[in-house]
């Protein structure tokens, strides 16, 4: 996991037991007016690797969705 100084979010992983990454999950906190306005605090990709190629092919959109937490009444 790789957190730059820009509200970006990076995390490189495999599965089980590969030495080498399976996949790439980028994210930002740098969202549109839009997205924030569906609910979303972060926007991404998720890009799956390929062991034939030795590249990266963005597979999904990812979203992380906020949570607001309730103010108490007195």
């Amino acid at each position: 996991m790789e957190e730059s100084t820009n509200g970006n979010l990076h995390i490189v992983g495999s599965f089980k037991t590969d030495v080498d990454p399976n996949f790439k999950l980028c994210l930002t906190s740098r969202v549109s007016a839009a997205d924030f306005n569906m609910g979303y605090c972060m926007t991404g990709t998720l890009e799956r690797g390929c062991k034939r190629t030795n590249s990266f092919q963005v597979t999904h959109f990812a979203v992380i969705r906020r949570h607001e937490v309730a103010t108490p009444t007195t």
